[in-house]
């Protein structure tokens, strides 16, 4: 019989309500307890405290994540880390050094070097260290991932995807981090690529290749980076991406966007096509045939009971950092490639509120015509500068070595950036 897990959570807002409640429904199914919480006290968080009874469930609550470590090692198995993207390798390699599993929150971490310093310690502590994209453990991708294993579209080819949200200005404040490339000494990388479409790229890398438990590896990307809100990184991109496997990856992404769109993948193979609307229903095309499955389970739900399972042996961690090695590598090309965040002229945007909203914080960024712009980039698998876009530049190829370590991105060159990255190599 499996043990139950026991948890620890560091971060209890934002998004570590959404963790709040699926640890919650893998507590109700006999799954885990949730035995810690870290909770700054500046953070002013009683109200979720109360909401999820956590004093009520025995839950014992910490201020600092050294504090949990150093005094509350004894009441845990995995710590869930919803934390901020320049925290994610620092926690989890010394969770790991302390015996401890883990689940840290997509992205791994901001450059490779820090991913390399994660999968060297989950190696050599022998923990299970998860990277939380949940649709890795989506039905639909699974199944995907199946039928390109067993050749049934034949060789894959080509990959698109593409994402369109649209996110207000509290969306980008609503943090220290957000829209950020570096904060506090420490890579971010944030953006469209590297935090909220991040899950259509990772899983196209996963998808592009035909062996199971592995993703493709980039070695050429070009990237054209874009911002139309006042942000430090990229809020508009668009990618290509040459891999090992032989196929092309193709994505277009924005959060300037008037409304939401649901994301989309399409793998073309020699002997058929795959297309996935995200959290909906894949759709399988061979020959005259096709094939429709709809998403049955919540893929948050299915990432859970697969850790848990993990960890207690049952079967292989869907999305370990290992695998996800080469969504970092490819994200830290497509910076290297634009070499800068190109402004999109106020000519082509415009703020826009809510109806009947005169909260200046729902104010929204969209970029004219924004949808036209990635349908085109999506079908014809164009970058925005192909494609003849007003405001679109762009950018050079960038050639990712078997060699490449160690990520710079010399247009934003910072020493305090590069002392506590050169510091993160080992955390040791």
């Amino acid at each position: 019989m499996n043990k139950k897990i026991r948890c620890a959570i560091v971060g209890i807002g934002g998004h570590g309500e959404t963790h709040l409640q699926y640890i919650g429904k893998a507590e109700d199914a006999g799954l885990c307890t949730l035995n810690a919480a870290v909770v700054r006290p500046a953070d002013n968080l009683d109200h979720i405290i109360k909401q999820w009874r956590l004093i009520e469930r025995g839950v014992v609550i910490f201020n600092s994540f050294n504090d949990l470590i150093l005094e509350g090692s004894d009441l845990f198995d995995l710590v869930i880390l919803p934390v901020g993207i320049g925290f994610h390798a620092e926690y989890s390699c010394k969770a790991m050094r302390a015996g401890k599993h883990v689940l840290c929150e997509k992205p791994p971490a901001a450059t490779i070097q820090e991913v390399d310093s994660m999968s060297q310690w989950s190696e050599a502590s022998g923990k299970v260290c998860a990277i939380g994209f949940p649709q890795m453990s989506s039905d639909l991708i699974i199944e995907a991932k199946l039928k390109v294993c067993e050749g049934i579209i034949g060789e894959v080819k080509k990959i698109s995807n593409f994402g369109i949200w649209k996110r207000d200005k509290q969306y980008f404040s609503r943090n220290g981090w957000a829209g950020k490339i570096t904060s506090q000494g420490r890579w971010i990388l944030d953006g469209t690529i590297n935090n909220p479409f991040a899950h259509q790229i990772m899983a196209s890398l996963f998808l592009a290749s035909a062996e199971q438990g592995r993703s493709a590896r980039p070695r050429e990307v070009t990237a054209e980076l874009y911002h139309g809100n006042d942000i430090e990184s990229e809020d508009t991109s668009c990618i290509r991406i040459k891999t090992d496997s032989g196929a092309t990856i193709f994505g277009a992404a924005t959060q300037c966007g008037p409304k939401d769109h649901y994301p989309e993948i399409e793998i073309v193979g020699t002997k058929g096509t795959i297309g996935i609307v995200i959290g909906k229903y894949a759709k399988i095309r061979v020959n005259n045939s096709v094939e429709t499955i709809h998403a049955r389970n919540d893929e948050r739900t299915n990432m859970y009971a697969n850790i848990f399972n993990a960890i207690n042996g049952v079967h292989p961690i869907q999305c370990p950092v290992s695998i996800t090695k080469n969504f970092t590598l490819t994200v830290n090309g497509a910076f290297e490639s634009s070499a800068f965040v190109n402004n999109i002229p106020a000519e082509y945007r415009a703020m826009h509120s809510p109806y009947g909203s005169a909260v200046p914080e729902e104010a929204f960024t969209a970029v004219h015509d924004i949808e036209s712009i990635i349908s085109r980039a999506f079908k014809e698998r164009l970058l925005f500068s192909e494609a003849g876009v007003a405001w679109a530049r762009p950018s050079q190829k960038f050639m990712i070595n078997d060699d490449y370590s160690f990520f710079r991105f010399h247009a934003h060159d910072k020493a305090t950036v590069r002392k506590k990255q050169y510091k993160g190599v080992v955390y040791a």
